[in-house]
């Protein structure tokens, strides 16, 4: 894939899932529904829609390096990580943020633990993409990963 496709993904990609309202990668679905088993894609003129919940998914595009280190998108994402009101605890980062609505519902699968594995794809892309590059964020980049860091290792060693 050359640059000016994969730019243009990236494009599509903030395109159809960042939400300026919400500042956060969300979901979409076309049309409302109650049911997701009821959704059908092939519907024509159905109205996509926004499913914004603060939780992993949503740091994905940061977490695969996609998001430009003088991104306005990065601040808000690093301020989502990091706000313990949202995703941040002492022991990690929080699979769902504690005000959702489907925060500890159900089997609880997703609905807020922390995952040890999307953890440590955090501390990687810090390190990797945004800790090294000069930029805006640079500075909460390296904050967030060393009292992440800390944070898991004195959680996994106690």
């Amino acid at each position: 894939m050359g640059d000016t496709e994969f730019e243009s993904h990236l494009e599509m990609l903030d395109k159809i899932h960042w939400n300026e309202q919400e500042n956060m990668y969300c979901d979409v679905m076309t049309g409302i529904c109650k049911d997701y088993d009821e959704l059908e894609d092939e519907d024509e003129g159905l109205e996509h829609v926004f499913v914004c919940h603060r939780r992993y998914a949503s740091l994905f595009p940061m977490l695969l390096g996609l998001v430009p280190p003088d991104s306005k998108k990065l601040g808000h994402i690093l301020s989502m990580i990091e706000d313990p009101e949202e995703l941040w605890t002492e022991f990690g980062i929080q699979s769902l943020s504690k005000h959702d609505e489907f925060y500890g519902q159900g089997e609880n699968y997703w609905q807020g633990p922390i995952w040890i594995n999307i953890n440590y794809l955090i501390l990687s892309s810090l390190h990797r993409n945004y800790m090294g590059i000069e930029g805006p964020y640079q500075e909460q980049a390296w904050s967030i990963y060393t009292r992440l860091h800390d944070n898991l290792i004195a959680n996994v060693f106690e």
